[in-house]
């Protein structure tokens, strides 16, 4: 029986050398070859993750509309809007300006060219005033008739009676020049002031709704001018 404790020989103790060397030599082969592959697959899957944000991101810019380029328009003169029968109301006029709503008294052979003969006295009111501070008015009168409205919430504080107002818009005296405060036209106590409100109603209904309507706004075209 051979003996289990006989020494190595040289020989086989280099084999046994070699051996090892190539096992390492294997394993770290091997493990280079792994992280190799490795690092290849996170290449890999990095460019993928590039590829499909390029394609989404591609796809977008696709969707979005090209933007037009167009010229500036250029700028037109628009023709006023505003009706005849409008005006800005001066709540606080210059200082010898007579404000909408004060009334006057009169005589109606001095409103216009009157061919009644009357020479009644006759409250009027003002409905619009212009830069000349010449005077645009209404004839008030207390009983009903063609062409005429109640001026509810108004009473005149002199007769104490209900006020009616014609749909007939003046702007010269019997003479054809513009009313004004004169000798004419006397103007009364602001406590006899016609209300905004009301003022707005009277214009409302001679500018827009009267029958004669076409003729008042021809003469605050006038008036304006």
């Amino acid at each position: 029986m051979a003996n289990r404790f006989t020494k190595k020989t040289p020989s086989s103790a280099k084999q046994i050398t070699k051996a090892k060397s190539k096992r390492k030599a294997s394993t770290k082969s091997t493990s280079v070859r792994s992280t190799a592959k490795n690092k290849n697959k996170v290449k890999r899957n990095a460019l993928h993750r590039l590829g499909g944000e390029y394609a989404k991101a591609t796809q977008e810019e696709t969707k979005k509309p090209s933007k037009k380029t167009t010229k500036p328009k250029a700028k037109t003169k628009h023709k006023s809007t505003t009706k005849v029968g409008q005006a800005k109301r001066v709540e606080k006029p210059p200082n010898g300006f007579i404000p909408w709503g004060r009334t006057l008294t009169t005589k109606d052979n001095y409103l216009g060219k009157q061919k009644t003969g009357s020479t009644k006295t006759r409250p009027v009111v003002v409905v619009e005033t212009n830069s000349h501070n010449e005077l645009a008015v209404v004839p008030l009168s207390s009983r009903k008739g063609t062409n005429r409205t109640e001026l509810k919430g108004y009473e005149n504080p002199k007769t104490k009676q209900k006020t009616y107002y014609k749909h007939y818009l003046e702007i010269e005296d019997d003479e054809g020049n513009p009313i004004k405060v004169n000798d004419k036209f006397k103007e009364n106590h602001k406590n006899m002031d016609v209300s905004k409100s009301d003022v707005d109603k009277i214009r409302s209904t001679i500018f827009t709704k009267s029958s004669i309507q076409q003729r008042n706004n021809k003469l605050i075209k006038k008036f304006r001018d």
